[in-house]
């Protein structure tokens, strides 16, 4: 998402394609009546005109539309599996739809942007308050917070900051106004917090100007709280209907197929491939991700960057007698290749086999017919290097979302954990300092008394590097080369300390109070984050039973029945010159008849082969679609969180659809 903000920012995609559509279309494009989209281009900056975006949806619905014509035209003559008509339906579709969704982009646009910012709403209000406690001055608060706030709100406060010294506005308070108006509209807590901020400075006592400032904490993090626990309560439905009309429904459709047979109806593996696929994955990406930009965002989670302890993003490091960093992609790839094309080899022989159906029910049916008793052969002997694909893709997924991540994954968990044991460690810097004993003593102290957590490292190197590296508390903690937080990746603490270490330079019994009032602030910061998380596991964490465990098992029962039915309707096999009688005592039906029956029903069936793999790489994608669901819930627009989850659940969902498929058909 480019910052609107900055005025020298390249033109994004969109801007692109609507001064390109403005250039052949600009006199027929007609000015939107929907004065909403003004408004919207107008909050995001984007560099359009309404008119501009007419434009573009016209020109952007054309070029889609003729694209898909062309393939449609490929259809109708032969190059392509799909029926010709369906594709058309779909040129049709696509065309409307792109013109739409290019129509409304600007809305689309600004609403995911207002969601963005309102989760940084959070720290930003945290940050005014922590430098407030401290020092009652707006201006000096309004530069720290630009400094220390994440995401759109710290650039929104960096240009407030800029302006108020350019005399744009008289003071930083009518900045903050300003800002409180603006956002009114959208997150009436955060306006109430700043108006709370603004007349804390107003209040005639330290002790009512304190309380007034944790009043605007509490504001916003309730107002917060209360919007995740709306959200929450509206999932449970649409999670619901996403698994029921993306996963049990169409599961059970699988079954039908042998009865569809038998009624004349022929559901090829192209027409499968094309339902299962492509359009339900589609459809069903379409509707989480609509739910996820709903959702309300909450604090993002710690930028740990070029972690020392870690290799560079999308890289594996292994120990070979010495470090070796290779891709996680290219491993991935490596991994899956060989697996994979031995299984495409297998189902290139399983379609054949399928292709040449329709010509042995030809011969079958017009020859005399009779019966054996050969028996379908097993599923998981026909499938034992088809099934090599789901393994292949699983792993290479596992390899390229999970390994490669993994590690980022838990330092961050570590440094949440530490940020909850930073607030313990104040507790006992605030008591040594509230004694009137020196820091160094105090910071000592408090590495002893922390020994074993991670926090301990922070106070006793700082510690380290003032009695023995003569260095000042600033240094001892901020210093680029030695600092104490150099590979302290949470904004929580260094924020904290560096407030802290104000108070210290303005005396020891500024600091412990400091120390004190930030003590019952991040303590209720971290009650609302865990009640916030409590309440979407609730929500997570049946559904995660069902994805990752019940749902492949599923799978598995219902391909291992439909081969059963397959297996039971058509035991009695084909025998093509056979000399029997045209009926047979105590049948009611002509052993003809029954004959081209069972040759029809066997044209019309779906390889087992073809079958588990159309329904392996459905799973598969289901897998995906709704662990990203999942991890966008909880963690947000987490993309570390998002592919642990993703790679994690599609070794495991895998790994139970076959043993279930090989399990099962031992007993039938």
């Amino acid at each position: 998402m480019p910052d609107i903000l900055s005025t020298d920012r390249k033109e994004t995609v969109y801007e692109q394609i609507c001064h390109l559509g403005y250039k052949f279309f600009g006199s027929i494009a007609k000015e939107p009546k929907n004065p909403e989209i003004r408004e919207a281009i107008e909050f995001t900056g984007l560099k359009v005109t309404p008119r501009e975006t007419e434009a573009g949806a016209i020109f952007a619905s054309i070029l889609a539309g003729f694209l898909l014509f062309l393939l449609t035209l490929l259809s109708f003559l032969g190059f392509l599996p799909v029926p010709w008509y369906l594709m058309g339906l779909l040129s049709l579709g696509l065309a409307m739809g792109v013109y739409a969704y290019m129509g409304e982009y600007p809305k689309l646009y600004a609403n995911l942007y207002r969601i963005q910012a309102i989760g940084s709403m959070p720290e930003l209000i945290n940050n005014l308050v922590i430098s407030l406690k401290l020092v009652p001055n707006l201006e000096n608060a309004v530069s720290f917070a630009s400094k220390t706030t994440r995401g759109h709100m710290g650039l929104v406060l960096k240009r407030l900051a800029w302006e108020t010294l350019a005399r744009s506005y008289n003071s930083a308070e009518q900045a903050l106004t300003q800002l409180a108006e603006r956002w009114k509209r959208w997150n009436d807590d955060f306006a109430r917090a700043l108006y709370l901020i603004r007349t804390s400075l107003e209040e005639k006592t330290e002790k009512r100007r304190i309380e007034v400032l944790d009043k605007a904490v509490d504001t916003i993090l309730r107002g917060t709280s209360e919007k995740m626990d709306q959200f929450a309560s509206s999932l449970y439905m649409p999670t619901m209907a996403l698994y029921f009309i993306g996963v049990i429904i169409p599961l059970i459709m699988v079954v039908l197929l042998p009865v569809l047979a038998f009624t004349g109806t022929n559901v090829g593996a192209k027409h499968m491939f094309i339902i299962y696929d492509v359009v339900l994955p589609v459809a069903m990406f379409a509707g989480t991700s609509w739910v996820l930009n709903h959702r309300p965002v909450t604090l993002p989670p710690p930028d740990i960057g070029e972690h020392p302890e870690l290799p560079p993003e999308g890289k594996l490091r292994i120990n070979l007698g010495k470090p070796l960093t290779i891709s996680g992609k290219l491993l991935g790839m490596v991994v899956a290749t060989p697996l994979i094309f031995f299984g495409l080899i297998r189902l290139k022989n399983l379609l054949g086999e399928e292709a040449s159906k329709a010509l042995e029910t030809q011969t079958l049916s017009a020859e005399t017919t009779g019966l054996s008793t050969q028996q379908a052969e097993p599923l998981f002997q026909s499938l034992d290097l088809t099934i090599l694909i789901l393994v292949g893709l699983a792993l290479g997924l596992f390899i390229y979302m999970f390994t490669t991540n993994w590690g980022r994954f838990k330092v961050r968990e570590k440094i949440i954990e530490t940020e909850r044991e930073f607030i313990d460690s104040l507790t006992q810097l605030g008591n040594r300092l509230s004694d009137g004993k020196p820091i160094e003593d105090a910071i000592t102290h408090v590495s002893r008394v922390m020994g074993g957590s991670g926090v301990s490292k922070i106070f006793s190197d700082a510690a380290r590097l003032i009695t023995v590296g003569r260095m000042s508390i600033r240094q001892a903690f901020f210093d680029e080369k030695e600092g104490a937080l150099r590979y302290v990746y949470s904004d929580t603490i260094r924020n904290v300390l560096h407030k802290i270490v104000e108070g210290v330079e303005k005396g020891s019994e500024t600091a412990s109070i400091t120390v004190f009032r930030t003590i019952d602030q991040l303590r209720r910061v971290q009650t609302i984050e865990r009640e916030m998380r409590k309440r979407l596991d609730e929500v997570v964490t049946p559904m995660r039973v069902i994805i990752i465990f019940v749902g492949p098992l599923i799978a598995g029962v219902v391909v291992v029945l439909q081969r059963v039915i397959n297996s039971y309707t058509s035991k009695f096999g084909f025998t093509p010159g056979a000399e029997l009688p045209t009926t047979t005592p105590g049948m009611p039906i002509n052993i003809q008849e029954l004959g081209k029956l069972q040759a029809e029903f066997a044209a019309k069936t779906i390889e087992p082969g073809v079958l588990i793999i159309i329904v392996g790489i459905y799973l598969l994608l289901m897998v995906l679609i709704l662990s990203r669901y999942m991890a966008g819930i909880t963690h947000g627009d987490d993309k570390v969180a998002m592919r642990v989850e993703m790679g994690k659940n599609a070794v495991i969902s895998i790994t139970i659809f076959i043993l279930a498929m090989v399990g099962l058909d031992m007993f039938f």
